[in-house]
C-alpha cells in the first residue's frame, strides 16, 4: 500500500490525479458490495474529466423510469441536465446555458405528460440581485424555454422545491420576501396562485421538503429558527392544504432538530426524516410518523448515529419506506416494510456524500451523490422476491468489518442460521481481548454490532466470533486515528 501511494508521484497532471481518484471510489465501492454491504450497484459517473469538481443536483424520475438530474460546472456559470432512457446504464449530457453570472440548479422534476421543470437560482451581478427561475423541456431535456421569473431580491433565496400533482399543477414553495406556496394550475405559468404560511417569528432554515400526495393534498415540512440568551434553536414544523395549496391553516411541532425530509404513503401516513441531538443518544437520524393527517406526531424513532446533514426519504413502488443519509465514510440505507413500525439495519450504499434520492417503478430506488472525482449515480432494486424474503443464512457467518480503515468506530455484520448463543470479542494484534461486544442469545438472521474503539491506540485488531465450539475471525480491522 506505501508503495502504491508513492507511485502516484508520478502523476504530475491534475486531471490524472483526479481520474484515479475516482478510480479509487469505484474500486472501494466494489469491495463494499462485495462484502455484502447492501446490494446497490457500483456508482456510474456521469461527468468526471471534461467539467472536474461539478457540484451534484437533485434528481427527478418519470412514470416510466427515465431519469433526469443536474450539476453544476467548475465554473458556476452553466448548468447541465443529464438523462437515461435505460435505468441509468448510459447517459445523454445538455447545456443548460444563460447570461447570468453563475446559476445553481434547485430542483427538477418530470409531470405526467413527460414536461420536465426545472427550479433553479441565477445571481446577476455581484452575488445581488437574486432571481429564482422555472424552465421546461418538451424534448426530455435537450432544450429548455424559461417560463418564470421572480423580482430581485437583494438578499438571495435559500432553498426552494417543486411538486407536481395528478392534474399537472406545478407547486413552488420558496420564500418571496414571505414564505409562501405558489401553485401554477395545469403547468400554465399564467394561471398563478400564492398562499402564505405562517412562521410567527420563526426564521425560514435551509431545509424544506414538499409533497403532493395522489389525493391532492399539499404536505409541507420546513425548519424554523429562533434565537434567544442561550443561542439558536432548531425546530421542524409540518402543515398541509387539503384544497389544493390554496390554504393552509395551522402547523403541527414535529420535533426540536433540522434538516427534514418528508414522504407519505398510500394509506395517508406522514413520515418525516430529520437529524436530532437528543439527551440519549448522539447527533441521529430520527423519523417520525404521523397516522392522523399531521395532527399529531409519534415519538420520534431512532435510526442510526451520526449523521451529516442531509437525509431523504421517499415510498417506494412496493409501499416501503426508505430513507438514505449522509454519515462518515458515505451512505447509509434503511427501510420499514411495516408503515415505519420498524426499519431495518442500515446498509452502506458506498464511498459518497448522497445529494437527492427518488423511488422509481419496479422497486427501483434511484439516488445521486458526489464524490471528490465528480458527480456519481447508483440504484437499487429494494424489492425482494417471495424466496429472497423466505430464504435464511445456511451458516453462521461473520462479515468484514465496515469502514475500514476507520477511526473511532465501525460496523461488524453477523449471520445466524438459527436462533444461537453467540459471544463476540474484539481482540489486539498481540491476542489481547480489548472489548466484548456481545454475549447471549440472538435470533436468526443478519445482525449489525457496532464497536467503538474510544480510548484504544492505532493499529490492528480483530473481531471473533464464537458459536459454541465454531470459531470465525474478521480480517484485520485497521484503526487509523
Amino acid at each position: 500500500m506505501v508503495s502504491f501511494f508513492q507511485s502516484s508521484n508520478r502523476y504530475k497532471n491534475a486531471r490524472e490525479l483526479i481520474k484515479l481518484s475516482h478510480i479509487l471510489a469505484l474500486l472501494l465501492f466494489g469491495i463494499l458490495s462485495a462484502n455484502g454491504q447492501g446490494q446497490w450497484t457500483p456508482p456510474l459517473p456521469i461527468d468526471s474529466s471534461r467539467y472536474p469538481f461539478p457540484l451534484g443536483g437533485p434528481i427527478a424520475v418519470s412514470g416510466s423510469d427515465e431519469i433526469f438530474s443536474t450539476f453544476n460546472s467548475s465554473d458556476g456559470n452553466k448548468i447541465y441536465v443529464v438523462h437515461s432512457s435505460d435505468q441509468g446504464s448510459s447517459w445523454k449530457q445538455y447545456a443548460y446555458v444563460g447570461n447570468e453570472l453563475s446559476r445553481v440548479p434547485r430542483d427538477i422534476l418530470v409531470d405526467q405528460t413527460g414536461t420536465v421543470w426545472l427550479l433553479w437560482i441565477s445571481v446577476d451581478d455581484d452575488f445581488s440581485p437574486s432571481f429564482v427561475n422555472i424552465s421546461k423541456s418538451i424534448d426530455s431535456g435537450k432544450t429548455f424555454s424559461l417560463v418564470f421569473r421572480s423580482l430581485s431580491y437583494s438578499d438571495g433565496f435559500l432553498y426552494q422545491k417543486l411538486a407536481v400533482d395528478g392534474q399537472n399543477s406545478i407547486y413552488l414553495l420558496w420564500d418571496d420576501f414571505q414564505f409562501k406556496l405558489t401553485r401554477f394550475r395545469n403547468g400554465d405559468i399564467q394561471q398563478r396562485y400564492d398562499a402564505p404560511i405562517s412562521t410567527d417569528s420563526f426564521q425560514i432554515g435551509q431545509h424544506l421538503s414538499l409533497v403532493v400526495s395522489r389525493d391532492f393534498i399539499v404536505h409541507i415540512a420546513w425548519e424554523g429558527i429562533s434565537s434567544d440568551s442561550t443561542g439558536y434553536h432548531d425546530f421542524i414544523f409540518y402543515t398541509q392544504s387539503i384544497d389544493t395549496g390554496n390554504s393552509f391553516i395551522g402547523r403541527t411541532l414535529v420535533d426540536t432538530a433540522d434538516n427534514p425530509s418528508l414522504t407519505t404513503d398510500s394509506l395517508g401516513r406522514i413520515y418525516v426524516s430529520f437529524r436530532k441531538l437528543s439527551s440519549t443518544n448522539p447527533l441521529g437520524l430520527f423519523i417520525a410518523k404521523s397516522s392522523n393527517g399531521g395532527i399529531s406526531f409519534d415519538e420520534s424513532i431512532y435510526i442510526s448515529d451520526t449523521i451529516y446533514s442531509w437525509s431523504g426519504i421517499c415510498t417506494d413502488s412496493e409501499g416501503g419506506i426508505d430513507v438514505l443519509w449522509n454519515a462518515p465514510y458515505g451512505a447509509r440505507y434503511s427501510r420499514s416494510s411495516d408503515g415505519g413500525a420498524t426499519f431495518s439495519p442500515f446498509v452502506h450504499v458506498g464511498y459518497l456524500g448522497m445529494l437527492d434520492v427518488k423511488a422509481g417503478t419496479n422497486g427501483y430506488l434511484y439516488a445521486i451523490g458526489a464524490n471528490d472525482s465528480g458527480v456519481v449515480f447508483t440504484r437499487k432494486n429494494v424489492i425482494l422476491s417471495v424466496s429472497d424474503i423466505d430464504k435464511k443464512p445456511r451458516e453462521f457467518r461473520l462479515s468484514a468489518n465496515y469502514p475500514n480503515p476507520f477511526n473511532s468506530s465501525t460496523t461488524i455484520r453477523i449471520s445466524l442460521a438459527k436462533s444461537e448463543y453467540v459471544d463476540v470479542k474484539v481482540f489486539d494484534i498481540l491476542g489481547k481481548e480489548v472489548s466484548s461486544l456481545i454475549v447471549g442469545r440472538l435470533d436468526s438472521g443478519e445482525h449489525s454490532l457496532t464497536w467503538n474503539a474510544q480510548g484504544l491506540a492505532s493499529g490492528v485488531y480483530f473481531a471473533r466470533l464464537a458459536v459454541g465450539r465454531k470459531l470465525a475471525v474478521t480480517q484485520k480491522m485497521i484503526l487509523s486515528r
